[in-house]
């Protein structure tokens, strides 16, 4: 009966440290699993914030690229990482972006420029042929009045084509004029 007893004992106190260890490895795997979790969670927060927040701003950023606007600024240029990486080579986009629109705008000014020397050469031109009938009809003039018998007739033929050279430098300047305002030029 005494070995039976101790042997209960025995059997009781072992089922009592059993069901603690049981106990204890349960309070331990929950724990465990919680601190899991939680790890998992900051783990993801970390990630979000190191990786995908960034990649994000940088997509953002391209597309503004993509839609012309040269101003946005490209985020998370000075890392030391892939993102880092993406990020300088999305700047060497945009600087380029940039110098190719400087030099668009400084073709197109090139350009205006260019238009506007014909321009002024084509106008010169018109201007300088009525100009030059004006000068050589009045020298014109002055020798068939300068003669010991003066050519009247001739005279007034030159004054007539004078007048008329005269007209039509008025009207190359009037028409020019009309193109500034954009109205019809006027030919006669």
């Amino acid at each position: 009966d005494e070995i039976d007893g101790v042997e209960r004992d025995l059997l009781a106190k072992r089922d009592a440290v059993q069901n603690q260890a049981f106990a204890t490895a349960y309070t331990v795997t929950i724990l465990g699993g919680a601190a899991s979790l939680i790890i998992a969670i900051l783990m993801g927060l970390l990630l979000t914030r190191g990786i995908a927040l960034p990649i994000t701003r940088m997509t953002s950023v391209m597309t503004a690229l993509a839609k012309g606007d040269s101003a946005v600024a490209v985020p998370a240029v000075g890392r030391n990482d892939e993102i880092g990486e993406m990020a300088a080579a999305v700047q060497v986009f945009k600087d380029n972006m940039i110098e190719r629109q400087r030099a668009q705008a400084e073709l197109a000014r090139v350009g205006r420029l260019t238009t506007m020397g014909e321009l002024v050469a084509s106008i010169a031109h018109e201007i300088n042929q009525p100009l030059a009938g004006i000068v050589i009809h009045g020298d014109a003039c002055r020798r068939w009045l300068n003669r010991d018998d003066p050519n009247l007739d001739e005279v007034r033929d030159a004054v007539s084509h004078i007048s008329q050279d005269g007209r039509r430098a008025a009207e190359i300047i009037e028409n020019l004029r009309a193109l500034t305002k954009k109205s019809a030029p006027q030919f006669r």
